[in-house]
C-alpha cells in the first residue's frame, strides 16, 4: 500500500462522519427545487457537475443518489415504468465553478475515477407519480468510492449510452439564488376516494413564494374529482386524521377555514389564495383536503373526499458554488456550459 494511500485512508478513518450530504446545498434536503432537468437519464446523453459547496468536510464517497422532480408547471411528472439504463461514472478534483469551461476534459485536473459502470434501473416507486415535493431521493449509484480531501471544488462526470426507451426522466434540479419563485413543499397523506367519474381524487400542492412580489401563493391542484362538482377546499393548521361514519375517507384536516371551487369536465380544480410575505409562514404546516359533491357515491355520504395534504410554504432558494455541463451526444466534448443550475443530489 503506497504512503499516499495509507495516508488518505488515515484522515478518512479520523473524520467525522459527512454521511447523506445533499447538494448542491443543504436547504434542497427538504425543499423542492425551481428546476426540472432531463439529463442523464432520459435518453443517451453526458452530464458533469461541477460542486464547490463542501469545501472543508473531507469524506469518503461511495454513492450518489438523485432523485425525480416533484412539481413542474404545477402538476406531478409522468410515471417512468421500469426504465433501464447503461452509463458510466467518473468523479475528479476539478477546476473552480468559476473557470469552468464547455470542455468536458478540461475541467477536471486530476485524481479521476471511473467509480460506475453498468446497467440500473429506475426504482419501482417511480412507476407512479411522486406523492411528495420535494420527492424522496431514491435513485442511488452505489459505487467503488471516492475520497474528498475537502479541499477545492470536485466534478462527478455520467455518460449514458443506452436506455430501454426514451421516456423523459425529470430529475430535481435548482438554480443559484433564482429571485423569481420558490415551490411548495407537500406531502400527501393517505389516498382519496376513488369516485364515480374520474378514478382516486388526489390533492397536490402547487404554490409558489413569489419573491420579489411580497405574497406567497396557497394553491393546489386536484385530479380526479367528481366531473363538474361542487368542492370545498378545507386548510386547518392541524391534522385530525379521524373516522366519519358515512365517509368514504378519513377526515384529515382540522380545518380553520373552508374556500369553494368547481371542478371542470376533467376532474381538475386549481383553487388559491395570497398571503402577504411573512417569514413567520415558512416551514409551517397547512393541513388540507377537498371533499367534492359525487351523486354517483355508494357511501352514505354521496361526498368524495380526496387524500390529505401537509403544505408548506418555502423560502426562496440560497445562492451555491455549483455548475454543470451538458450535452446530447455521449462523445461530444464539449456541451452547454451552465453554470447556476444543478441537479439535486446526495453524496454518501
Amino acid at each position: 500500500m503506497t504512503t499516499a494511500l495509507t495516508a488518505a485512508l488515515t484522515l478518512a478513518t479520523s473524520l467525522p462522519l459527512f454521511a447523506q450530504t445533499v447538494s448542491p446545498s443543504l436547504f434542497y434536503a427538504t425543499r423542492e427545487g425551481d428546476l426540472s432537468m432531463p439529463y442523464v437519464f432520459s435518453q443517451p446523453s453526458r452530464m458533469q457537475q461541477i460542486h464547490g459547496d463542501l469545501v472543508g468536510a473531507p469524506q469518503l464517497f461511495t454513492g450518489i443518489t438523485f432523485r425525480r422532480d416533484g412539481i413542474s408547471n404545477g402538476a406531478a411528472h409522468a410515471a417512468v415504468p421500469g426504465k433501464t439504463i447503461t452509463l458510466s461514472l467518473v468523479i475528479a478534483d476539478s477546476v473552480g465553478i468559476g473557470a469552468a469551461t464547455n470542455m468536458f476534459a478540461s475541467n477536471a485536473t486530476g485524481n479521476a475515477t471511473t467509480v460506475f459502470s453498468g446497467t440500473v434501473a429506475t426504482p419501482p416507486s417511480w412507476a407512479v407519480p411522486a406523492r411528495s415535493a420535494p420527492s424522496p431521493l431514491d435513485f442511488r449509484l452505489p459505487h467503488s468510492g471516492w475520497f474528498y480531501a475537502g479541499t477545492g471544488a470536485f466534478l462527478w462526470d455520467a455518460t449514458t449510452t443506452a436506455t430501454s426507451d426514451v421516456q423523459r426522466v425529470n430529475l430535481d434540479a435548482a438554480q443559484s439564488g433564482f429571485p423569481l419563485f420558490s415551490w411548495c413543499a407537500f406531502d400527501m397523506r393517505g389516498i382519496g376516494c376513488p369516485t364515480s367519474t374520474s378514478g382516486e381524487f388526489e390533492l397536490r400542492g402547487s404554490g409558489q413564494n413569489l419573491g420579489g412580489l411580497g405574497a406567497y401563493t396557497v394553491k393546489v391542484t386536484a385530479l380526479g374529482a367528481p366531473t363538474s362538482a361542487s368542492c370545498a377546499w378545507l386548510v386547518g393548521f392541524l391534522p385530525l386524521n379521524t373516522n366519519v361514519p358515512g365517509l368514504c375517507t378519513t377526515l384529515w384536516p382540522d380545518p380553520a377555514a373552508s374556500l369553494t371551487t368547481t371542478s371542470d369536465a376533467t376532474g381538475r380544480a386549481e383553487p388559491w389564495f395570497q398571503v402577504p410575505s411573512n417569514p413567520l409562514w415558512l416551514g409551517v404546516n397547512l393541513e388540507m383536503q377537498m371533499f367534492a359533491v359525487d351523486a354517483g357515491s355508494p357511501w352514505p355520504i354521496p361526498v368524495a373526499g380526496s387524500n390529505g395534504l401537509s403544505y408548506r410554504v418555502e423560502a426562496m432558494a440560497p445562492a451555491f458554488p455549483v455548475g454543470s455541463l451538458v450535452t446530447g451526444t455521449p462523445t461530444n466534448p464539449t456541451g452547454s456550459l451552465l453554470t447556476t443550475r444543478a441537479a439535486v443530489v446526495q453524496f454518501d
